[in-house]
């Protein structure tokens, strides 16, 4: 019989189907349903699809190092153990300090993306900053309480958000192949030209990096690992599984938008798959529609984030990395409540943070801050799968480091562009955060230095 219970004390609650529909929830949430506008504003029709082919080529390559990562290793925290194996004490912190960072970013800017869409229903919301704010973390208070209730509650509000999100998705897909317009993929946004001029690769970079914000969470599974049934075979497959189907689901819907409304309509859109439904529907229903989905779909993405942004922590401080306050378990349900409660109250501070920005501009601010800081522990998943999941041999040649490593390679080289893609801005505010992080590392590594030393001489 398996062993329901891990080494942490966690339990093994999760099957294949679960994690595969976790994977899925937990990647798409605002991405798909915003980046119509974003990429509108960033780029033309044809190299926004080109960017979404490089990103999905990319992903399909980190989900693979991942895959590879969690067969070897199959335990709760995913990047931080498999960086922790590799490389040692200082690079898992700064990938347990990067990734965390980037889920609690990720959570606020679900938050936001989802009262962008709640202000299409509550128009208020659209110029209240202090309500939406409100709003927005009554909304993550109660996900959090969810999550601290078990991870089978938490999984199951996940599952149930990611089929409400692929059904009108689906009924997009069929609406927008019948009113497709060859003359609207052929626009260019004002907002393009003015930002990029005729430089395609700029153009091409900017888009990559809002294409790549779709994909981050791809390595939910494996984060979550100490709690998924047989997890060398489920993990690997969930997270190869997932990703396909968020490759086939994202290309057929973006480039289905490029044919739907002009890319000046789409640049000036705060809810764009909204607006083009209303258009197709003749403005009776199909926004409104769509609205309740994007509102349902963020919420679950946005939970998805709080399980792993969780189960991240608690993993770096099994290992020494973070305070022992984020390794607690709560003693009914057997979850990580201090991580949990840690974690949403750091979104919920950004959330406050980016309101005087205003929604538009606080989502892009934090969507790419949110991307930059999930590809670092991207770069040394790929590295560490180089290091020892695959076989190099006896005789290491640049050939055959190449061939034996040629997967995790292109995740590894496709990562640092994306990281570029991410603009100035967003690399300046990352840096800061990994320096910002030193102190913590320092002040943990001395607290269990100073505690093991005690330790030992009461021994004696």
């Amino acid at each position: 019989m398996e062993n329901t219970h891990t080494d942490d004390g966690l339990k093994r609650e999760i099957g294949l189907g679960t994690a595969t529909l976790f994977v899925i929830g937990s990647t798409m949430g605002s991405g798909i349903f915003l980046a119509p506008q974003n990429l509108a504003k960033a780029s033309s029709p044809d190299i926004s699809i080109i960017a979404w082919i490089i990103t999905a080529l990319g992903a399909i390559m980190i989900a693979l190092s991942f895959a590879d990562m969690a067969n070897k290793i199959p335990r709760t925290g995913g990047c931080v153990e498999y960086t922790h194996a590799a490389f040692g004490d200082l690079a898992a912190f700064f990938v347990a300090w990067f990734y965390w960072i980037a889920q609690t970013t990720g959570g606020a800017t679900l938050i936001i993306a989802c009262l962008r869409y709640m202000s299409k229903i509550f128009p208020i919301l659209s110029t209240n900053n202090l309500l939406a704010f409100l709003v927005g973390s009554g909304m993550f208070c109660c996900l959090s309480y969810i999550n601290i209730k078990g991870i089978r509650q938490g999984m199951l509000v996940s599952n149930i958000t990611t089929i409400c999100k692929l059904l009108p998705l689906l009924l997009f897909v069929i609406l927008a192949a019948c009113y497709f317009d060859p003359a609207s993929f052929h626009t260019v946004s004002q907002m393009s030209i003015e930002k990029n001029g005729s430089n395609s690769f700029i153009s091409l970079s900017a888009a990559i990096a809002i294409t790549m914000w779709s994909f981050t969470g791809i390595e939910s599974a494996t984060t979550a690992g100490g709690e998924i049934k047989n997890p060398r075979k489920n993990i690997k497959w969930a997270t190869i599984l997932g990703t396909l189907g968020l490759v086939i689901i994202y290309l057929l819907i973006s480039t289905l938008s490029t044919g739907i409304l002009s890319q000046d309509q789409l640049a000036q859109s705060q809810a764009p798959i909204a607006d083009m439904l209303d258009k197709m529907t003749g403005g009776m229903w199909g926004g409104m529609f769509i609205a309740i989905a994007v509102i349902i779909s963020t919420l679950g993405c946005a939970n998805g984030g709080i399980i792993v942004a969780s189960r991240s922590a608690f993993s770096a401080a099994k290992n020494n990395l973070f305070p022992p306050i984020f390794s607690k378990l709560d003693k009914k349900h057997n979850t990580p409540a201090a991580s949990i409660i840690i974690s949403s109250f750091l979104s919920i501070a950004l959330i406050s943070m980016n309101y005087f920005k205003g929604l538009n501009a606080a989502y892009e601010f934090v969507m790419l801050l949110a991307t930059m800081a999930a590809l670092p522990p991207y770069i040394f998943v790929a590295a560490a799968d180089i290091l020892i999941a695959r076989q190099q041999g006896n005789k290491i040649t640049i050939l055959n480091f190449i061939k034996n490593g040629f997967v995790p390679l292109l995740a590894l080289l496709y990562s640092i562009y994306a990281v570029y893609c991410t603009g100035a801005e967003a690399v300046m505010w990352g840096f800061l955060l990994m320096l910002s992080g030193i102190p913590f590392y320092l002040f943990v590594k001395l607290r269990t230095a100073a505690k093991n030393s005690a330790n030992n001489t009461s021994k004696k």
